[in-house]
Formats: structure tokens, sequence, C-alpha cells
């Protein structure tokens, strides 16, 4: 535990601890717009990625008896760049609290934390528009590698109708080039299922301009993130299959009762591009969407991901928010 005075305040850096996970929510939506994070759902995603390497710590103001959470900042390897001298820094803090110290304070300490791990590269991420938060990192010799849109679709609206009243036509087209789509509902888990689909991901991940050059995600890591209940509805993972080949998916993630779902990926094998397959996997999410009761959609693509962007712009998704990434070398620190 570090204790401060930044310009007056009573400011203390402390280890996160499980007690944190509400405050800690409320930091990462107020800075993040659109977001909807919550306790629950950030601790079903600590635990799948406990076995590696992430450290955490709050920032907490005192004011009169009683302190209160205004900052986070953690260090993490995730699971795609395990061994690689890759870590990822972030930092948040409450508006009515920046432009104090705060985040430097919680920046310093982070790269202090993570010095003896001898990293050689950091990334860190800030919402697109958020020019305090961008220019912090500028200031720490951090550079954007790439930009990503957040689109959202309301499942009520005229648009979602006109994209449902599409499917039985393009499902036509797809069943004469030999493709199907099935739900995992339909389709049931077996090892062999999700080998495939775990294999298909990792080919589909090497296209991420984000995740160029990473490793492959662990099979066991991506079954406990796209195939558990807890946040992946079975009647929100649509599956395109060419005979007993699968050459695409989609899925919904969402939390229990939530009522907006995220796509966390539409994929489809390389050869099998350009078919319509993508666009199909999209008109039947967003009808397995409003199926499930979600009153929202939503999905995230890079800026160079220009096919897609104007898929999602012809189907009615409007753009909401969209995310900076950036990196830097360790020794520009």
């Amino acid at each position: 535990m570090k204790t401060q005075n930044r310009n007056s305040l009573d400011f203390k850096i402390c280890d996160f601890t499980t007690n944190n996970y509400d405050a800690i929510c409320e930091i990462l939506n107020s800075v993040w717009p659109g977001r909807q994070l919550s306790p629950a759902t950030l601790q079903h995603i600590d635990k799948e990625f406990e076995q590696y390497f992430q450290k955490r710590w709050v920032g907490e103001v005192k004011m009169g008896e009683q302190s209160q959470v205004v900052a986070i900042g953690s260090v993490s390897e995730s699971p795609w760049f395990v061994n690689t001298g890759t870590y990822a820094i972030n930092i948040a803090v409450l508006p009515a609290y920046r432009n104090q110290g705060i985040g430097t304070a919680i920046y310093s300490h982070c790269i202090e934390s993570l010095a003896p791990r001898k990293p050689k590269t950091l990334q860190s991420r800030c919402p697109l528009g958020d020019s305090g938060g961008l220019s912090f990192l500028n200031n720490r010799n951090f550079i954007i590698h790439n930009k990503r849109y957040m689109f959202s679709l309301k499942l009520d609206s005229d648009a979602a109708q006109k994209a449902i009243d599409q499917i039985p036509a393009d499902l036509s087209s797809l069943k004469r080039q030999g493709v199907t789509i099935k739900s995992l509902k339909e389709v049931g888990r077996s090892p062999e299922f999700d080998r495939a689909l775990h294999t298909l991901d990792n080919e589909l991940t090497g296209d991420i301009p984000c995740l160029a050059n990473a490793n492959p995600l662990p099979f066991e890591q991506f079954v406990a993130a796209a195939l558990d209940e807890k946040l992946n509805p079975p009647g929100g993972m649509l599956i395109a299959f060419a005979g007993a080949q699968i050459v695409g998916y989609s899925g919904i993630f969402a939390d229990a009762n939530a009522l907006k779902g995220g796509i966390k990926m539409t994929g489809v094998r390389r050869e099998w591009r350009g078919k319509g397959i993508a666009k199909v996997l999209k008109l039947c999410l967003i009808k397995a969407a409003r199926d499930l009761g979600f009153e929202e959609l939503e999905t995230a693509n890079d800026e160079t991901n220009a096919p897609i962007l104007g898929l999602n712009r012809k189907l009615g998704f409007k753009e909401a928010s969209g995310i900076i990434e950036l990196k830097k070398d360790w020794d520009s620190r």
C-alpha cells in the first residue's frame, strides 16, 4: 500500500481485493461509453484467466472517515502473448478525479511492478474520443497501432426487422452453395466439435490486426471463453457448415439477464470468404439475439476491416464508440 498526497488529496494505492469489484466496474463503465460491465462478469473473466499473470490495484481517496475507490490500474499477460515479453497496462480514473496526478501515480506503480519481469513491449488502450486518455498515453511514448469501432443495433428498430426479413432468401442462396447455418443448441457439443471450432478460431484470430503474431489460444481457454453457457447462450452461437466441415461461426456473449448482447466473433474460413456467409451469420444472429430477449446488439471491428465495417452499416448498425489500441517498447518508458 502506498499513501501519497496528490494536490491536497488524501490518496493511496492499495492491492485489489474481491471487495472492490463493484467499485471498479463503476469506474470502467464511467470511462468507457456504453459499457455495462457487471461485477459478476468481471469475476467470471478473472476466473477464466487466473492461470495467467495479472495484477490489479485501486486508488482510494479518503474523505472524512470514508474512502472512495476512484481509480484502477492493472498489468497483465494475455494468453495470446504468453512468453513473448508483451504485457498490457491499463489505467482508469473517475472523470471527476482526473488531472490530479492519480493516473500518473498508478502508472508509475504498475511500471515498477512489471520491471522484474523484463518486458519487451507494452500495450494499452483508451476510448476513441478520449483526448485526455490519449494524451496521457502519448506523453508516455505509446503510439497508436489500431482502432476498433463499436457499432450498435436496437433490436426493435425497423433496421433490425429489415435484416431479419432477408434471412429466408439469403439462407436459400447459401444452401445452393452447399452451406447451412445451425445454432450450437441444434448441433450439440462433442469433443470433436469443440476441437474443430477451436482450430477454426485460431485460424480466424490470425487475421485480427490486434492479435497479429499472437500465440494460438489454448484449447481449454477457448472452451471457457467461447462455450461456457454463463456468458454464451447456446442459442446465440451460430455455425456455418459445408457438409460436415465448419467454415464459419459467430456468437453472442452477455451477462445473465442483460438486455444488451455483444457479438464476440464473426469469422469465415479464408477459402470460403466472398460467398455471403458472414452476412447471413450476422442476419441470423440479429434474429437470435431478439429471440433470446435482448434489446440491443453490439459489435466491434478493426478500422482496417473495410468489408465488415461496410456490412455493419448496411445492416443498420450505428457507430456508437470506439477503442484506440496503443503500444510501445519497454525501453522507451
